[in-house]
């Protein structure tokens, strides 16, 4: 009998041509994308920045979640990183927060853990407006998208709504500036802006099986000699927009967006930033200058090292996770008595017998 990795070989070879022929259809596509004279004037070279006289915040979290029998145990943790300006008596420095707890197990239990994580990681960006007072606060994740999530009839939510409308406030009564850095986009806002400008007749092919951080990465290697690079600002066409997100969160912004390939390795950074439709342009490569800057170290990443950090220091590992589960199982339930704790076990799933440490 054959193994899997002779299965896998012959599968591979089987399958050659076709994959051959996906690819091949894609990168005609682009080929026609690049020569589309919408997507040349949206895109421009960003010009070297600098981060002196400059204080910067930098938000991320990590959440973890662990599915016993009947509740689930979850541990959720904030970073907040601030370089500050040189020269002057703050430092550099974190702040950090973190919360844990059983809930029942129901459909909406892993939607509650994460917006108690997203819930922390605006509190954390409005600790460091008050105590800190950073020209620039960057949180990890679209801003946008955090504003268009459909209301869900949870306490969690509610307080998620109630983090944001404060972080806002703060930002607005203080001068600083709020902006939205996505790593791993795969939104399709650019695209179908574009399309809307009837960008890519004749390549819908191409589009279809395109994200807008893959279409930019694509176009500018083809196109563009030097880096970094960004797209001008836009506003995603969107089912909900701006009327949509005051109803439901009470903030009346605009979210120009755009795209910036920072390094010529990295993935392009999908960018946002609240707007009250001034200056949209300027503020737009005021931004794209500051990160392609804090991004060139290393070039192969392209994301900008404040955010790198407080992502380290956020940064969840399933080990931890597993730990704090068993922490709570030792100290909360074991007090019921044995029947009680064998219920508030692993799943079969996550506990089969080869995972076992030896």
């Amino acid at each position: 009998m054959p193994d899997y990795y002779e299965l896998w070989s012959r599968k591979v070879a089987e399958k050659q041509e076709e994959m051959d022929g996906v690819v091949e259809a894609v990168h005609k596509g682009v080929d026609l994308l690049s020569k589309d004279e919408n997507l040349a004037k949206m895109v421009y070279k960003v010009k070297p920045g600098s981060d002196k006289g400059i204080s910067i915040g930098a938000v991320d979290g990590g959440e973890g979640m662990q599915e016993l029998s009947g509740v689930a145990v979850y541990l959720v943790r904030a970073s907040g990183f601030y370089k500050a300006k040189e020269g002057t008596e703050k430092k550099s420095q974190f702040l950090r927060d973190l919360d844990l707890g059983v809930i029942p197990v129901n459909s909406y239990t892993k939607a509650r853990v994460q917006f108690l994580r997203a819930a922390m990681e605006y509190n954390m960006a409005s600790q460091l407006i008050l105590k800190l007072k950073p020209d620039y606060v960057m949180i990890d994740g679209s801003l946008l998208v955090g504003l268009e999530i459909d209301p869900i009839k949870i306490d969690e939510y509610d307080a998620y709504c109630d983090s944001l409308r404060r972080l806002f406030s703060l930002a607005d009564k203080y001068g600083t500036k709020l902006v939205g850095v996505s790593e791993d986009s795969t939104s399709r806002g650019l695209i179908g802006y574009l399309s809307s400008k009837g960008l890519g007749k004749d390549a819908s092919g191409a589009l279809a099986s395109l994200t807008d951080a893959s279409l930019m990465q694509l176009y500018t290697h083809r196109t563009v000699e030097e880096d970094p690079v960004a797209t001008k600002p836009f506003i995603p066409v969107s089912n909900k927009g701006r009327d949509w997100i005051k109803k439901n969160t009470g903030i009346d912004k605009s979210f120009p967006t755009f795209y910036l390939q920072a390094t010529r390795m990295g993935r392009p950074l999908r960018v946002d930033f609240p707007s009250d439709g001034k200056e949209i342009n300027s503020r737009a490569e005021e931004i794209a200058s500051l990160i392609s800057h804090l991004s060139q170290i290393p070039k192969r990443y392209g994301y900008p090292l404040p955010l790198y950090l407080a992502h380290s220091d956020a940064e969840l590992s399933k080990k931890l996770m597993e730990k704090t589960a068993m922490l709570i199982q030792k100290q909360i339930f074991k007090k019921w008595g044995d029947e009680y704790l064998s219920m508030y076990v692993k799943k079969r799933r996550d506990s089969r017998p080869g995972d076992y440490e030896t």
